[in-house]
């Protein structure tokens, strides 16, 4: 998930929602609070893990 960060998932997500018939999907602040959002997910995720430990904190899935 870290290489979302940096604006890369409001990038991703511009460069999909553009191309549906209703575009656009998303203002540009929706795009920016993404970013802030996940920014402030992974900085939870990472306290957690410095807390305790990575199998503690994430669950597999089964696909990785």
């Amino acid at each position: 998930m870290h290489e979302l960060t940096d604006g890369a998932l409001s990038r991703i997500m511009r460069q999909v929602t553009a191309e549906d018939p209703i575009a656009p999907l998303l203002a540009e602040p929706h795009f920016k609070a993404m970013d802030r959002r996940l920014a402030i997910v992974l900085h939870s995720v990472d306290d957690f893990v410095r807390e305790s430990s990575i199998e503690a904190v994430l669950v597999s899935d089964g696909f990785s």
